[in-house]
């Protein structure tokens, strides 16, 4: 695989996840976008980039975890709100808002086939606070 030229200036962060037969690779660019590949471990392939989001904010503050059932998910921080995607190994899911207020330092776990979102809001001048959400039906709680 040819490594992708990144212009000065330019911004690249990723995260390697694994699944039964493939790789997977989020990454963000340029802080404008959030994408997917994934490499089939048989045939040692990277299929063509998903673009999951676009938008503002898009950087370090994203990760993903694997369900019990395989499902891939990715959590980041876009726009001042924290979104979830899932991938079921064919195609992505909706958008989902997990929570619509600014966030960092995201992290994603599953207890059983329920996403676990962590995160950190700011609350005041060098004052941080852990919070938890988790699907609840077709929303966050």
């Amino acid at each position: 695989v040819r490594p992708k030229v990144v212009v000065a200036g330019a911004s690249a962060y990723s995260r390697l996840f694994a699944r039964p037969t493939h790789l997977h690779c989020l990454y963000t660019i340029n802080g404008t976008e959030a994408r997917h590949r994934k490499l089939d471990l048989d045939a040692a392939l990277w299929d063509a980039a998903d673009l999951l989001y676009t938008g503002a904010g898009l950087g370090v503050d994203f990760t993903g975890a694997v369900a019990p059932d395989g499902m891939l998910s990715a959590l980041f921080v876009a726009d001042a709100h924290l979104y979830l995607k899932q991938f079921d190994g064919a195609s992505w899911g909706t958008l989902q808002t997990v929570i619509a207020q600014s966030c960092f330092s995201p992290s994603l776990r599953y207890i059983g086939l329920t996403p676990h979102a962590l995160f950190l809001q700011n609350i005041g001048t060098d004052q941080n606070r852990l919070m938890e959400s988790h699907r609840s039906g077709s929303g966050f709680t």
